[in-house]
């Protein structure tokens, strides 16, 4: 009886000090959040578009980007004033690093307002600040 206490303790001192020994799990990222993290979310209104006076339709070129400090696909669409829905798109970056978005839009009237770049979940925690422009058309191009 003794000798088969013996034994057990010693297993158990054993498979106790192989169990300390055991690296730690990775960590995870939380339930809902991406282990991948954006960095950056850019949307700009090309200069020429910001404060826009001539002949219309025209169409107002925005520019920005998209940077995470890993792998992953981020899908996104646009925010923009006047409460039109856009396409969710959704690059895939294979590393860190930045992705360039582009957007138009065809003016054909006197319009003010913004378009902002919304990253989707579960990327939904980061957003461009909204690109403000103005466009006063002041003639029409002819066939529109």
């Amino acid at each position: 009886m003794l000798k088969r206490l013996a034994v057990f303790v010693s297993l158990l001192a054993f498979s106790t000090a192989a169990f300390a020994q055991r690296p730690a799990p990775r960590s995870k990222a939380p339930a809902g959040k991406p282990a991948t993290r954006l960095t950056g979310v850019h949307l700009a209104v090309d200069p020429v578009f910001k404060n826009y006076q001539g002949a219309c339709p025209v169409r107002v070129i925005f520019k920005g980007d998209i940077s995470t400090n890993g792998p992953a696909t981020v899908p996104y669409t646009f925010e923009a004033s006047d409460g039109h829905g856009y396409t969710s798109h959704s690059p895939t970056f294979t590393s860190a690093g930045r992705k360039p978005v582009n957007e138009a839009w065809r003016i054909t009237n006197d319009f003010s307002g913004w378009i902002a770049l919304k990253p989707e979940a579960p990327f939904s925690y980061m957003s461009s600040t909204r690109a403000f422009f103005r466009v006063k058309c002041t003639g029409h191009l002819k066939g529109d």
